[in-house]
């Protein structure tokens, strides 16, 4: 941080409003020491460890791993309906819940992540959500598909998994 740059950091203190500073990855005992520095001084600072970029994105919250498991587990209890009971009311039901607690699993998923990000890592989340989206949209035509055409499906799904076998394998020479 510059002359300049502190000077505005104390300007908005005094206005009694947020700072963010960035230490590089790697510098947590200078952020942890310029933290003990920063209390004693009577401000209210926190400290939020960087974490390197992987291709998967951020690590998921605890309290979003178990949403995750209640998804999955009504997902479960959806396809057990639909096999045993195809046109009952009660499997239609449990497919609308299931269609909801899924759309609220993925907004709470968005809204719940509120960790100060740089810029590097709020575009490396954005290529990732788009990317990810996409992926959805795939998955959820080769499920159409496998359903309506089982041939078919069987195709796309082996072309699918080859696919994403090299990006990974493009992904893992790259890295090196």
């Amino acid at each position: 941080m510059d002359r300049s740059e502190a000077d505005a950091a104390v300007r908005r203190l005094m206005k009694g409003r947020v700072v963010v500073i960035s230490f590089d990855l790697g510098e947590d005992q200078p952020a942890r020491v310029f933290l003990r520095n920063a209390e004693a001084l009577g401000l209210d600072a926190k400290f939020h460890g960087d974490e390197p970029l992987s291709w998967v994105g951020s690590r998921p919250r605890p309290w979003f791993l178990r949403l995750s498991l209640v998804v999955l587990v009504g997902f479960g209890i959806c396809v057990w309906s639909s096999v045993t009971r195809p046109h009952a009311v009660v499997t239609h039901a449990f497919m609308v819940a299931e269609v909801l607690v899924m759309v609220c699993w993925l907004f709470f998923y968005s809204l719940g992540d509120k960790r100060p990000r740089t810029q590097e890592q709020a575009d490396w989340e954005s290529k990732l959500n788009s990317w990810s989206g996409l992926g959805f949209l795939v998955f959820v035509v080769m499920i159409a598909a496998v359903i309506s055409e089982p041939i078919l499906g069987l195709v796309l799904l082996t072309l699918a998994l080859g696919g994403i076998g090299f990006a990974f394998l493009i992904h893992m020479i790259n890295r090196h």
